[in-house]
């Protein structure tokens, strides 16, 4: 059954939204003054889920997709969108999802955080898998709604250093003699690029001189890594540690390649700009940095206060961010191993000076640590959020206790993605 349909606005995963019988309708692929037609797909309760079958009269803002493979791929999905309103729709989602679930507005609204729309990606996986119909070996994404992997010779959103290892890592894999030895592959643009290889089995002994000689014909960082086990470096002379610099701050930073760094490097040198700038940080403010990974907020947030005291729930990245403090002679940071997402999971004596707060935590936000801190007197809190939805959840917990949405926008990490990122500050009044 097919209907045609006028699209009202976007959903906070950014699918069209419409109604139908009553019901509101989610359809993917679908912008905001749109009319299109749709095939049902399924009919529940409260609402009705559709397929995009055509565009009848389109909107100003669709553009055709610049990926050869985007139709099968199942990586950036929001290419259809032209890149500079791509932004503008995120913070209308934002603004939705505060409006909706906490009841509230912020008072300012930040412009969008921006970088290019293309060649922006410094952190990669693709899937690697031995076809018995071809007899190739498939390196790629996985491909939309499925468990195929659609092969690649280029990537227009992997920054070109990584996309212009695609085609010589696909050639050097299909020489394999143990072609089922490889797992997945992560490809990470640090100062120099890295490649980690996940093995399933123990490599042979050509297979291992050919991903030596490659590495080094390619001037990459290479790993391996076993399951369950450490990445290591194949190569014995290369460092452990890989490098990425935030020239802004003069500030360097070292990382195993299995460590989580934010996506978009552009982006990531503007969001701690702007979070500084946000914070109003001085030299008497004692921060505390909660999921502080491998400490990149931490650090420049420390050349300009008393103090901070960092938690992460990672042990390894613990270790890490130390070191990076180490290296970078910042002593006025203490870095503690702490599991976040249990109640009260920080001993409020170890905080009672702290008068502001960075949070960064992953999609599932941090529902138990925001009723904490709201029993806090603190001035200010700002949360990083790659979930509008939990974010706006968690701002609930706040907003009952006295602080207000003082600011909150976008931060478009990942282009061409139905990916919304954003920051919020939140302050005490």
């Amino acid at each position: 059954m097919k209907n045609e349909l006028l699209i009202d606005g976007l959903s906070h995963d950014l699918r069209g939204v419409s109604r139908l019988d009553g019901k509101a309708c989610f359809i993917p692929g679908a912008l905001p003054g749109e009319t299109v037609r749709v095939a049902i797909k399924q009919k529940k309760r409260r609402f009705i889920e559709a397929e995009l079958q055509s565009v009848i009269q389109a909107s100003a803002d669709r553009v055709a997709p610049a990926c050869p493979v985007y139709e099968r791929c199942g990586g950036c999905d929001f290419q259809y969108c032209s890149g500079e309103k791509q932004p503008e729709y995120k913070q209308d989602v934002l603004l939705q999802q505060f409006s909706r679930l906490a009841k509230t507005t912020p008072e300012r609204v930040l412009e969008p955080i921006r970088s290019s729309s293309w060649h922006y990606r410094r952190r990669a996986r693709l899937s690697c898998r031995w076809s018995k119909k071809t007899h190739e070996l498939v390196l790629g994404f996985r491909a939309r709604n499925s468990k195929d992997i659609v092969q690649l010779s280029a990537c227009p959103v992997l920054e070109e250093a990584l996309e212009s290892l695609l085609i010589p890592l696909a050639n050097l894999l299909k020489g394999f003699k143990d072609k089922k030895a490889i797992g997945h592959i992560e490809l990470v643009a640090a100062d120099t690029p890295v490649v980690l290889i996940r093995q399933l089995n123990a490599w042979k002994e050509e297979d291992r001189l050919r991903l030596e000689n490659f590495a080094k014909e390619t001037n990459i960082v290479l790993y391996t890594q076993n399951e369950g086990a450490p990445p290591k470096v194949l190569i014995t002379e290369q460092e452990t540690l890989v490098c990425y610099s935030l020239t802004g701050e003069s500030l360097k930073f070292e990382f195993h390649a299995s460590d989580f760094i934010q996506g978009n490097s552009v982006v990531n040198q503007a969001m701690i700009a702007q979070a500084i700038l946000l914070l109003e940080l001085s030299a008497d403010d004692q921060l505390l940095d909660l999921f502080c990974g491998i400490g990149n907020f931490t650090l420049p947030m420390a050349k300009r206060v008393k103090s901070v005291i960092a938690f992460e729930g990672n042990n390894t990245m613990v270790d890490t961010a130390r070191h990076n403090a180490g290296i970078n002679c910042i002593d006025n940071v203490s870095f503690n191993l702490a599991d976040l997402f249990k109640p009260t999971p920080i001993s409020a004596k170890k905080i009672e000076m702290v008068n502001k707060v960075l949070l960064d935590p992953p999609r599932d936000g941090a529902a138990e640590l925001c009723q904490q801190l709201a029993e806090m007197p603190l001035e200010k809190i700002l949360y990083v959020s790659c979930n509008p939805s939990t974010l706006a959840r968690d701002a609930k917990y706040l907003l009952e206790k006295g602080f207000v949405l003082a600011s909150a926008g976008v931060v478009d990490m990942f282009p061409q993605t139905h990916h919304i990122e954003a920051m919020a500050l939140f302050e005490r009044k």
